[in-house]
């Protein structure tokens, strides 16, 4: 292998692993799943796109005037932003990051410097990475049209930014992988970062009770941060509008150090992958013990004869569906990241009824006031709605190859559905539950017409959301992974759960619009139970047909769930 590499130059081989990649990509397109998850994930970055662009124009606009007026103190700021974003957002929302497995590529019979190449590459994949590359490229359009002698400055200063940037992403999460190998310290390590971002999002109260004391020390702490490598290219352009040749060779060299050294300390961990280093969490041999070979078998009909008995006892489930609730908690409480999601909706919603409505005026009323007492409520479960039902397009993510367990036992899928659809349904009630408490104890307790109109609303949302959510699961399966921060759900679904969020806050606000101007308030708890009730039809509906689409997709669903 190791001649054949040395025979075969570094274009050739990058050009032969492109082209493999590509065959890999267009042949699984085959795959009608993976045709809709492609387009879904078109159509979803679109929007994102857009969304970028218009942050890059934005951004342009500001590196405009900034560049008319001097303040490069305010450029170099504008750098920091966004290297902060390109390097801490893919940490906290990970899944969006493609990430780089190297043993993939070790198969073929690589160079280190295409393996090294192939490694940065896959940073520059990441939609954050490109977001930041595309704001670069808007603050050098704008100091460019500003002040056009600046453009060849602003443009070394801006490559060499985005290879700084791109390098230090790489070190970033090649080093995590390192240090977080094993399962646990990775969902600890993840609940620290999300507990980081709820954190920061406390700032704006901190900003509007002590924003001039900050402006003063950020000011005066410039000399600090100025010379860290964000902010860097802002002082390069600083220098080349003061015609400082000396000084802006002696900032762009310092800049190109720092890269250099991120890519040394990347090229260290790389080199580890390439000589075969595996981070894996195989579990170590242990002694099989004679005498307890049966015993989890045991164990196993004990348990079930329990909840077959509990089920005959309350006649509300059978001893199926409650043996799927069962194992769908112990799912919830053994990873931290999915229990940490019952709390978040609640920080945010505690977050929002302390934040004044009006950033910039002291004492302005909290986000909530704005609504009154009475909608303060509703608003807060609309929330939870919003970041709760993401558990229900792909209720079959965390079974891997016990999907293929599912198809081999005495169980018709309807129950398992119905048995995933009765704990999300419990998650998302407690959430309610909670929300509600904590919004009264803010000083937002609803009335009991508002109280009895949010929870039918909720119903309905959560009957529509979980018969739409199950035909996706069987549909568009994901495998997902416990304690991997990089997830990958289909492109398609996360649209359809958008557009299907969207829908029903729609809905549910124009029956409140047409009953509160045909007869008034009282109506609205009525109406929404119509609602629900059709809801419920069709979620049964739907529920029904699972088996049945399950033996159809069920090539689909144990070719991803199961690899």
């Amino acid at each position: 292998m190791a001649q054949v590499a040395k025979q075969t130059g570094l274009a050739t081989q990058l050009s032969l692993v492109i082209g493999v990649r590509w065959l890999i990509f267009r042949n699984g397109l085959r795959s009608r799943s993976e045709k809709a998850h492609l387009a879904g994930t078109v159509l979803l970055g679109f929007f994102i796109g857009v969304i970028t662009l218009g942050a890059a124009v934005l951004i342009c606009i500001g590196a405009f005037a900034i560049t008319e007026s001097g303040n490069w103190l305010a450029l170099s700021l504008m750098f920091w932003g966004i290297f902060s974003l390109w390097q801490v957002a893919p940490v906290l929302a990970a899944e969006m990051n493609p990430g780089f497995d190297g043993r993939n590529l070790l198969r073929f019979p690589l160079r280190f410097s295409a393996f090294f190449l192939m490694g940065a590459a896959y940073g520059v994949a990441d939609p954050f990475a490109l977001a930041g590359i595309l704001w670069h490229l808007a603050i050098a359009l704008g100091v460019t049209i500003a002040r056009p002698e600046l453009a060849g400055w602003a443009a070394l200063a801006i490559t060499i930014s985005v290879i700084m940037n791109v390098l230090f992403n790489r070190l970033v999460f090649a080093w995590l992988e390192r240090f977080l190998a094993k399962r646990r310290v990775k969902e600890i390590v993840t609940v620290l970062f999300v507990m980081l971002a709820v954190s920061m999002q406390f700032s704006g109260i901190l900003l509007q009770r002590r924003g001039q004391a900050m402006k003063n020390a950020l000011k005066n702490s410039s000399g600090v941060w100025s010379v860290l490598p964000p902010a860097l290219p802002g002082v390069v352009i600083e220098d080349a509008s003061k015609d400082d040749l000396s000084g802006v060779l002696r900032t762009a060299g310092l800049l190109s150090a720092y890269a250099l050294v991120f890519g040394a300390l990347y090229a260290i961990r790389v080199r580890a992958q390439y000589t075969g280093e595996d981070l894996g969490e195989s579990a170590a041999p242990v002694r099989e013990k004679t005498a307890s070979k049966r015993a989890p078998v045991a164990a196993l009909a004990i348990a079930a004869r329990a909840i077959q008995q509990e089920g005959h006892r309350s006649q509300i489930v059978s001893a199926q569906v409650a043996g799927i609730f069962v194992k769908e908690l112990r799912y919830f409480y053994r990873n931290t990241m999915l229990m940490m999601n019952i709390f978040m909706p609640l920080v945010f919603i505690a977050f929002l009824s302390l934040t004044p409505g009006v950033p910039r005026r002291q004492g302005g009323p909290p986000f909530f006031a704005r609504f009154g007492n009475d909608f303060a409520y509703p608003v807060a479960v609309v929330y939870i709605v919003l970041l709760m039902m993401n558990f229900c397009p792909n209720n079959l993510a965390y079974e891997g190859r016990g999907i293929e367990r599912l198809f081999l036992a005495p169980i018709k899928f309807r129950d398992v559905m119905l048995g995933k659809n009765l704990f999300h349904g419990g998650l998302l009630a407690l959430e309610a539950l909670m929300a509600l408490v904590l919004v009264s104890v803010l000083g937002h307790p609803p009335r009991p017409v508002i109280l009895l109109a949010t929870w039918a609303a909720l119903l309905f949302a959560g009957l529509i959301h979980l018969g739409v959510g199950n035909w996706l699961s069987l549909q568009f399966p994901r495998r997902f992974e416990f304690g991997v921060r990089r997830q990958r759900p289909s492109g398609l679904t996360m649209l359809i759960s958008f557009g299907l969020f969207f829908a029903e806050v729609g809905s549910v606000a124009a029956a409140a619009a047409l009953c509160i101007w045909l007869a008034g308030l009282w109506l609205l708890p009525l109406v929404y139970l119509a609602m629900s009730a059709i809801a419920f039809v069709i979620y049964r509906l739907i529920l029904e047909g699972t088996t049945r689409q399950a033996v159809a997709q069920q090539d689909t669903l144990l070719e991803q769930l199961s690899r």
